[in-house]
């Protein structure tokens, strides 16, 4: 079967949660098909095989930190404003000094812009 433009576009919206325009999904679609409006299911396998391959890092880095944020409990719930403390951090990696605690919670502070002073 064939997947039209739209139908490619939320797929891949649903599955990479990220939203992209005709625009870019007809130059996407170009790289593997010769009709841009269209694209046949094994070359969308191929596409997002291809994705996933790229982003696989990203996915097990998260995976990481998710379960650094979880510290041993699966069924935490974890959002953009949970916070991780040196303590814990070390808690979960016993073998982690303070000051490399320190390095590492300062290196992730993206999200506040260095606002929490790497020590959240």
């Amino acid at each position: 079967g064939m997947l039209e433009l739209d139908v490619l576009g939320d797929t891949l919206t649903t599955v990479f949660s990220h939203k992209l325009d005709s625009e870019e999904l007809e130059a996407l679609i170009s790289e593997w098909a010769e009709d841009t409006k269209r694209l046949d299911v094994t070359k969308f396998i191929a596409l997002t095989s291809r994705l996933a391959r790229i982003r696989e890092q990203d996915w097990q880095l998260l995976q990481g930190i998710e379960e650094v944020m979880r510290q041993g409990s699966p069924e935490k719930n974890i959002s953009m404003t949970t916070s991780l403390s040196v303590g814990a951090l070390m808690a979960a990696a016993p073998d982690l000094t303070e000051e490399r605690a320190e390095e590492m919670l300062w290196v992730a502070d993206w999200r506040t812009g260095g606002g929490g002073w790497g020590q959240v």
